[in-house]
């Protein structure tokens, strides 16, 4: 009998994270440098909250890009960020992102940050799971 497969199996370990003091410009750089919508937000290496690619866009277009430049990943992430335990049953993990409409789930142990899911990684796990278990559809007898 199959058991239902925990977070741990599905996150992407060891995150970028940056620390709540980071200028706006140094987090935006650092997201597309590593071609990443989502980063953890850190005080002294505890985690306070998450910032997004929506999050600098909002805070461009509420502020005006140069006064959003002076503001720092602590002002405008999104906290407290959803995290869970690495033991937490995945299909919980999934049901709780879509009901809230989060776009990760920050996987920690105690407080520190050991990985990260995000919608883009649900979206490939259930295409990699149809692909595995369904077979293809047969169009060339339609």
């Amino acid at each position: 009998m199959s058991r239902m497969p925990t977070i741990k199996s599905a996150m992407r370990p060891f995150p970028f994270a940056v620390e709540s003091h980071v200028e706006l410009l140094e987090v935006r750089r650092l997201m597309a440098a590593e071609s990443i919508r989502h980063l953890p937000v850190t005080a002294e290496g505890r985690l306070v909250g998450v910032v997004s690619a929506r999050d600098l866009d909002r805070a461009a277009a509420r502020c005006g890009s140069a006064a959003a430049r002076a503001l720092t990943a602590g002002e405008i992430c999104s906290s407290p960020a959803y995290a869970v335990e690495l033991d937490e049953p995945l299909d919980n993990v999934l049901l709780h992102m879509a009901e809230k409409r989060f776009g990760c789930a920050l996987v920690v142990r105690g407080q520190r940050v050991v990985g990260i899911f995000t919608t883009t990684d649900a979206c490939t796990l259930f295409a990699e799971h149809l692909r595995r278990d369904l077979p293809p559809r047969d169009d060339a007898a339609a």
